[in-house]
């Protein structure tokens, strides 16, 4: 046991996001496998072990920083902190609207237009299933995609690689819930709509400075905005006049959002500025803090010319 340790804390030091990665994996898989086995869909101990095994990304992250030495309070009062919250926040509901919207102009071109009372009597699930997806689901991923593997894949990689590791780490991640049929579309065009997704996560993370709130709130948003088109036209069944299944509406729009802002801000750093590094480790050091600033100075200035 002894041993172990400190191989442990090295591999954490080392190669933090390959430790991460598969603690992700076992973290909410047997999580998942369990609930999913044992409970009845829609029962409460399946909505609360869904919740719980979304958890898993963050608790691998947390436990890693713990191994590295370093304070999960700093991280996290890092992720939380902005000058610009209220743009940020308006920024990270748009965006996902935005992608909502032309979904829908696709969706209803096919399937027609619903009727203003439809999308009224929308509204109650709507909020129910926002404030479900972003404190419960979809929005406790954020702590481990963005709030930890971005910053340390960003240190070593541009930031379009960046988000397409996490995006094949974050479909991989999703295979149980294909497995127990809680997703029933086509994994591939799935994979294809969430490496897109991270992408787009990516510019956001980096365009407002690793704010995490914002992140949880994009989650929570495309989780949510993304159903509106179906459920306005009373799910699955009205959108057999799509020439492609409904996700694969959804993919195209991603692939659309995502390209528009890799050609508008190159694939280095997907924004105006620098990539967002490991920032909560820059108050221990201050060669730390020139490091990681220089860091992203270069990179910023490497694309001002594609800019």
């Amino acid at each position: 046991m002894s041993k172990r340790r400190p191989s442990l804390a090295r591999l954490a030091n080392d190669y933090p996001v390959a430790l991460f990665a598969p603690l992700a994996l076992l973290l909410s898989w047997s999580v998942w496998v369990g609930v999913f086995s044992l409970t009845p869909a829609r029962s409460p101990v399946w909505f609360l072990g869904t919740g719980v095994g979304a958890c898993g990304p963050g608790i691998a992250g947390a436990l890693v920083l713990r191994l590295r030495g370093e304070s999960v309070r700093a991280w996290l009062s890092d992720g939380f902190r902005s000058r610009h919250s209220l743009r940020w926040a308006i920024l990270g509901l748009g965006a996902p609207a935005a992608a909502a919207l032309g979904v829908a102009a696709i969706v209803f071109a096919y399937a027609g237009v619903p009727d203003a009372g439809t999308l009224v009597r929308l509204a109650p699930q709507l909020a129910v299933g926002f404030v479900m997806t972003t404190l419960w689901t979809g929005g406790n991923e954020e702590f481990g995609w963005r709030g930890f593997a971005l910053p340390h894949l960003q240190e070593q990689y541009s930031a379009l690689t960046s988000g397409l590791l996490i995006g094949g780490l974050w479909t991989v991640w999703h295979t149980p819930l294909f497995v127990y049929g809680l997703y029933t579309m086509p994994p591939v065009v799935y994979g294809v709509g969430v490496l897109a997704l991270s992408v787009i996560l990516t510019w956001y993370y980096n365009t407002t400075g690793g704010w995490l709130p914002g992140a949880i709130l994009f989650h929570g948003g495309v989780n949510t905005f993304l159903n509106i088109p179906q459920w306005a036209l009373g799910g699955d069944g009205a959108l057999d006049a799509l020439p492609i299944p409904y996700f694969g509406v959804v993919a195209i729009v991603m692939l659309a959002f995502g390209g528009i802002l890799l050609l508008r801000y190159g694939g280095e750093t997907l924004t105006h500025g620098g990539v967002v590094g490991c920032t909560w480790t820059d108050r221990g050091s201050a060669s730390d803090t020139e490091t990681a600033t220089e860091t992203g100075r270069s990179r910023s200035h490497a694309t001002e010319g594609v800019n």
